[in-house]
């Protein structure tokens, strides 16, 4: 009888490469296991993709994982992912060192900064500005600061808190924190005003954007050049032209 089933096997068909990608993304139980399906796939690039999903799937926190996937792109993609994960474990140098390996390392390291970014919002600027000194040496990310604060205003501003460029004063990413101040401003600007533009324009100056009724900004030197910046552009007619 054994010799029968060894034989029965021995004629059995091998799967097929969608059951061995299907195998190792669903059935598998282990990692070494749907690593091993995804090998029996021929397609080289069927099969990286198979290589860098399971390392997602398993949660792979191992860089050295996406070394062994196959093809430059699903590679790549591999260490993408994973520098993410590792990102949310608080191993920040260990990501990035991930990222930068990548060729999408500019976005990588961006997504790692917005992450990170986000976890300090409820923090003082001058305790947030901290999480910067990781990122200052990645040279794909060489705007962190005016990255930083890009991502921080925004966020503040969606919370319904008043921006407020005295709040720069006295960061070492001041230059960073007022420039991108006032493009949170100049872009505010532009989405309110898409649906009736004049009335944006005839409005004060620092009552343009309101939330809840109160002004999005404080309004300031920095801020009040944002906002004449903007009208200039778009409420002032032009030669021959009647007045916005």
């Amino acid at each position: 009888m054994r010799g029968l089933l060894l034989i029965l096997g021995a004629c059995a068909e091998p799967p097929s490469e969608a059951e061995a990608y299907a195998h190792a993304l669903a059935g598998a139980e282990t990692y070494v296991e749907a690593r091993e399906s995804c090998g029996q796939i021929a397609d080289a690039g069927v099969r990286g993709d198979c290589q860098a999903t399971i390392t997602e799937r398993f949660a792979r926190l191992d860089p050295a994982d996406c070394d062994a996937v196959d093809g430059d792109v699903w590679r790549d993609e591999c260490r993408f992912l994973m520098a993410e994960r590792i990102g949310a474990t608080g191993d920040l140098e260990l990501a990035l060192a991930t990222c930068v390996t990548s060729r999408f390392r500019r976005h990588c390291a961006w997504h790692l900064l917005q992450d990170a970014t986000e976890h300090t919002i409820d923090a003082p600027h001058a305790e947030a500005e901290a999480v910067l000194e990781g990122f200052m040496q990645v040279k794909a990310l060489p705007d962190a600061p005016n990255q930083f604060w890009r991502i921080r205003w925004r966020e503040l501003a969606g919370r319904g808190v008043r921006l407020d460029e005295a709040g720069c004063e006295g960061l070492r990413s001041r230059p960073g924190c007022r420039d991108a101040l006032e493009r949170q401003v100049f872009d505010m600007l532009q989405v309110v005003s898409r649906s009736d533009r004049a009335g944006v324009c005839a409005t004060p100056e620092g009552q343009r954007v309101l939330h809840d009724g109160v002004p999005v900004w404080t309004l300031g030197p920095l801020t009040a050049a944002a906002e004449a910046r903007w009208v200039g552009e778009h409420c002032a007619a032009k030669p021959g032209e009647p007045a916005k």
